[in-house]
């Protein structure tokens, strides 16, 4: 691929529009989620880890399905693009938890500033991997 290539794929602004229009209704749906089954919004009250992986695994499949079929126009081989886009994701959360706790308590920074941080820095990080790795081809 060559960088004119990658700098078509990257710019494109309708798929830049559809990556986020699915990660905030993927972001919606793990705060919706995981705080209404933690604070009783649903008829069941659960632990925060507990709410937190239901949370966090209805907004990777929510995103992986909104991702392969809207904002990246594909229509099967799933068994290419779904751990291509799990291993993005895991890739991502453990990279973001690992920085959050180094940058904390090894670095002493505040967490509002960490998480910050993270939550800036993923979504273009993920966009870059989905883009040129996960879902090409």
């Amino acid at each position: 691929m060559t960088a004119g290539t990658i700098r078509e794929r990257l710019l494109s602004w309708r798929q830049v529009f559809r990556f986020a229009v699915v990660g905030g209704l993927a972001t919606a749906t793990y705060y919706l989620l995981t705080v209404g089954l933690t604070d009783g919004w649903v008829t069941v009250r659960l632990p925060v880890a507990t709410a937190n992986l239901i949370g966090f695994a209805a907004s990777l499949a929510l995103s992986y399905i909104g991702h392969h079929s809207f904002t990246f126009g594909k229509e099967s081989r799933h068994d290419r693009y779904m751990p291509r886009f799990i291993a993005v994701s895991l890739t991502l959360a453990a990279l973001s938890t690992g920085a959050v706790h180094l940058a904390t308590s090894v670095f002493g920074l505040p967490a509002a500033l960490t998480a910050g941080v993270v939550a800036l820095a993923y979504p273009p990080a993920s966009y870059v991997l989905n883009t040129l790795w996960a879902f090409r081809g």
